[in-house]
């Protein structure tokens, strides 16, 4: 075992053959680039992460430009380690790691996660540095193996880079299921604590529905993570692309935490199906009046941003929570539809790909976007004049944009 390609020890050491490999980069640093279909795993990381070394397809080390952190990804065959558990042990013992972790079900498969210390020196003529970090291990689906993350610094920066860290084992995707779930990290830390029975006034019907109890929590966790680390690209070249990323992050999250509430509103309200399928425009104006109502709040000591199952409940929120709440309900029925952003503005608004009364829409990827307002009590497609050029604003997509416009 010990002869199969470098272990997480020896990949540790950087060299001459690294700086090359960041200019010959073979990964792309999104979730449809960054993937292996030998092994069947995809991973969206945050900006500025580089290839720093490779062995094969079943060891990697990334280091990151703007904070000093790494993170090494290793697989294992079952035929090495058939277990989360086992998988992590073997890391423990060759790194000689002081570890605290928990082992739990993520993706209907065994996964382990535990916070570590080491030390490490790439040779005897360095002095050792203490490290720290978190190691995920997650078994693969279709028995291809286990799948190995650490991501570590230095140990006194441990606590200024865990965002970073955290956020880079969090968005692992291993099948088309795992698009629609919260990433491991998350169900790790905030698993589901029992469901809490809602009654809700929707367009003058009462609608129930449930959520788990841990999904404000969980999901406000995540935005406040994300925002931390969305703040060390403030003046840096990557800016957008990680702000992109940042709303994609809670999107992901918050989808089967929103789920239960759009199913709800298509089983109550008939007049939104027609022979075939979903009316988009109707829909649309639906959800729009209903998120138009919230009450504008804002958090500008924290975020600035209302986790969406808060905003769901307590009907409240600023521009770009209900924009992205609006957006995800949309695609959850099964309309195409966009988040658009504008830094110009500091204001967001949703598209819609739908008809309106209106000629306000906003052209991607060879169609218009009926343009719809969510914090003034207008109709779909009616928005300020003071907002329609389309040079001031960028679009965020999603991971489900693929099937939805298939």
């Amino acid at each position: 075992m010990k002869n199969k390609g470098k272990d997480m020890k020896k990949i540790l050491r950087t060299s001459i053959i690294g700086l090359v490999l960041n200019l010959l980069c073979i990964f792309g640093l999104n979730a449809e680039a960054l993937s292996s279909p030998t092994w069947g795993y995809s991973l969206d990381l945050p900006e500025d992460f580089v290839l720093a070394d490779r062995n094969g397809n079943s060891r990697y080390l990334f280091q990151h430009s703007i904070q000093a952190v790494d993170l090494q990804i290793a697989l294992y065959s079952n035929e090495e380690f058939d277990s989360p558990e086992k998988t992590a042990e073997h890391v423990f013992s060759q790194l000689e790691m002081q570890h605290k972790g928990l082992s739990f079900i993520w993706n209907n498969k065994k996964a382990l996660l535990a916070m570590v210390e080491f030390e490490y020196a790439p040779s005897e003529k360095y002095q050792k540095k203490k490290l720290a970090g978190w190691l995920l291990v997650v078994e693969l689906p279709k028995q291809k193996g286990n799948l190995a993350m650490l991501s570590y610094t230095d140990k006194e920066k441990a606590k200024e880079c865990e965002p970073l860290m955290i956020s880079s084992l969090d968005m692992l995707f291993t099948d088309i299921n795992s698009y629609f779930i919260p990433g491991p990290v998350s169900t790790a830390l905030y698993p589901k604590t029992g469901k809490k029975e809602i009654n809700y006034i929707f367009n003058g019907k009462e609608i129930n529905f449930s959520i788990d109890k841990s999904d404000i929590e969980a999901n406000k966790s995540v935005v406040n993570r994300e925002f931390e680390l969305l703040t060390i690209y403030l003046n840096h070249k990557s800016v957008f692309e990680a702000w992109k990323r940042f709303y994609k992050v809670i999107f992901r999250d918050a989808w089967s935490r929103i789920q239960p509430f759009t199913l709800a509103i298509q089983m109550n309200f008939p007049e939104i199906m027609e022979k075939s399928g979903i009316n988009a425009e109707t829909t649309a104006s639906l959800l729009l009046e209903l998120i138009q109502d919230f009450k504008y709040v804002r958090d500008r000591q924290g975020s600035d941003f209302t986790n969406l199952p808060q905003a769901v409940l307590e009907k409240e929120g600023d521009c770009d929570a209900r924009s992205l709440l609006m957006v995800l309900m949309l695609k959850q029925m099964n309309i195409d539809s966009i988040l658009l952003i504008s830094q110009k503005k500091q204001h967001s608004l949703v598209g819609v790909d739908c008809k309106s009364e209106t000629e306000n829409y906003f052209s991607h990827i060879g169609k218009n976007y009926t343009m719809a307002e969510t914090t003034a009590h207008v109709k779909l497609g009616e928005i300020d004049d003071r907002l329609k050029s389309g040079a001031d604003w960028f679009v965020v997509d999603f991971f489900v944009d693929s099937y939805i416009r298939e």
